[in-house]
């Protein structure tokens, strides 16, 4: 008899976990307009904002969950000689701020290490894996301890090339700066309880969806949302540049939902 509570527990926890896979299975993911950004946003930042955010949602058995908030930054400016090829952002600025994110539950980033919920902002990064695998060579027998810190910094680069690293709000200040790639990672760093730097991938666009924005997810877990943003050229042209960026990484249901 002293061994049935144990037994119930067992039985408590196999139908808890049953009722999260279900509750996977049967997730889809929808988008919003979150409207103007919020007031915990510094205002000299708020002004260079884009007016309209886009708020997005898991939902699960009809129950819609807050997952992100992101507001672009205005006429985002870019290298007017740059080509974007397929799935890569080479027009993007390295260390410029693209955008804030707010998080309102903890989410996973694209090395699956929870984001707490705030205020972030993103800068873009680009990785090239071929590059950086040739400068750990060089630098092996300079430093050891240095090159397994810049492997940890650039852990699932095989996958993606083009990233955000997220920063605190606070501790994020030079707006119209590019950030060099130590001071990024540095910031980055202070954002996960694990201090390896916080990053989502940019990822190559789903062609088959014609509307900005859109929620893409897959299979496996993932959720990117595509957008649609008006760019600068440094010459003063305007024009438009389509982004995507993943938002939700798998595993994407835990016990805080």
């Amino acid at each position: 008899m002293s061994r049935l509570p144990w037994r119930i527990a067992a039985l408590l926890e196999l139908l808890l976990i049953s009722l999260l896979t279900a509750a996977a299975g049967q997730a889809s993911f929808k988008i919003e307009a979150a409207g103007p950004p919020r007031t915990e946003v510094p205002r000299e930042l708020r002004n260079r904002l884009e007016a309209d955010g886009t708020r997005l949602f898991r939902t699960v058995n009809g129950i819609d969950i807050p997952l992100a908030e992101l507001w672009w930054v205005r006429s985002l400016p870019l290298h007017p000689s740059a080509k974007t090829a397929a799935g890569y952002y080479r027009e993007l600025t390295p260390g410029r701020m693209l955008a804030v994110l707010y998080l309102p539950t903890a989410l996973e980033d694209v090395q699956n290490q929870k984001i707490p919920p705030g205020f972030y902002t993103l800068r873009y990064a680009h990785f090239d894996p071929e590059k950086d695998a040739r400068e750990s060579e060089e630098k092996e027998k300079e430093n050891e301890d240095k090159r397994e810190s810049e492997e940890d910094d650039k852990h699932s680069v095989v996958k993606y090339d083009d990233y955000v690293l997220l920063a605190r709000l606070e501790s994020d200040k030079r707006i119209d700066s590019s950030l060099k790639p130590a001071k990024m990672l540095e910031l980055s760093r202070q954002v996960s309880p694990g201090r390896k730097p916080a990053m989502l991938a940019l990822s190559p666009l789903n062609l088959v969806y014609k509307a900005f924005p859109y929620a893409v997810s897959d299979d496996l877990g993932h959720c990117a949302v595509q957008f649609k943003l008006p760019v600068k050229f440094g010459f003063g042209q305007r024009s438009e540049m389509r982004i995507a960026i993943i938002l939700v990484n798998p595993p994407n249901v835990s016990a805080e939902d």
